[in-house]
């Protein structure tokens, strides 16, 4: 079981990264529908093949983004943060 739930996540994971970055997230919307769970797994792994992100007036800098996937009812919302790491 876990197997399949693993081979599940990289096939969705393959066919996310086939969409350009701001597509993603409605792509998985409809792929994930109800399971809050998967997509959240989906977008960890999304991330973390991401390559760091620098702004030219900070070279050396990076920064982390989280999102959290709050479902009720039915509806679900995404909220997305960034914080600067030097």
């Amino acid at each position: 079981m876990a197997n399949e739930h693993r081979q599940q996540v990289e096939r969705l994971v393959r066919a996310a990264l086939e969409h350009p970055p701001s597509e993603r997230s409605l792509f998985l919307e409809g792929a994930c529908l109800d399971d809050a769970s998967l997509r959240k797994e989906v977008e960890a792994v999304l991330a973390s093949r991401e390559p760091p992100a620098s702004s030219p007036q900070e070279p050396h800098s990076t920064s982390r983004i989280s999102s959290t996937i709050m479902c009720q009812q039915g509806a679900c919302s995404l909220s997305v943060s960034e914080r600067r790491i030097r």
